[in-house]
């Protein structure tokens, strides 16, 4: 009986220390990746993000179109943070392992060359996409804030180590078709 008592523990410490490992590993991961996006290194950012993405969107071309959104003087636009949290399980197809997890992702945007009068309206639109209570807007500064709750799926061979991303937009569900297998398309967008 105490044999059965201590390899039922065994198992269950080994199972809780791999549910916490990766976890702790994909927050390690998507938080180098949300760093590398605030500080506008684009490019590396991009590291993180799971390489089928970019046979339906070449590399270069997003890194192309964020740099844009970075840089175009236009606007100016901050990543503020990204936090990860609410891991659902592995799911194991064709070997890969796949995690859908939510996210919070803060912005802060500014229209560099937009009449103030409009702001109200900008402000509407973002609050129809986000919700009114992840939408502000500081009009001594122009700066409209925005907490978006989102989703991704991180993806790794191992399950462990060396997790991609894939950050899900719900306007994309044609392009995740091509990148995601069923179960996990599924888990995304119930």
């Amino acid at each position: 009986m105490k044999k059965l008592f201590l390899t039922f523990s065994f198992l269950f410490l080994i199972t809780t220390a791999f549910s916490q490992s990766y976890k702790e590993n994909i927050n390690t991961e998507f938080k180098a990746f949300g760093d590398l996006m605030r500080n506008g290194e684009i490019e590396r950012a991009f590291d993180y993000v799971h390489p089928d993405l970019f046979k339906v969107a070449p590399k270069a071309d997003m890194v192309k179109m964020f740099n844009k959104l970075f840089y175009s003087g236009e606007f100016t636009f901050k990543f503020l943070d990204f936090t990860t949290k609410n891991f659902n399980e592995p799911l194991v197809v064709d070997g890969k392992h796949y995690v859908v997890f939510k996210y919070n992702s803060k912005i802060a945007m500014k229209f560099n060359q937009m009449d103030t009068t409009k702001y109200d309206l900008i402000k509407i639109e973002l609050a129809n996409k986000y919700g009114s209570e992840n939408v502000s807007l500081n009009k001594d500064s122009g700066f409209f804030n925005v907490n978006a709750e989102k989703k991704s799926v991180a993806i790794s061979a191992n399950g462990n180590t060396n997790w991609k991303f894939i950050n899900i937009e719900p306007e994309q569900r044609i392009i995740m078709e091509k990148l995601l297998p069923k179960v996990v398309r599924d888990e995304v967008f119930r």
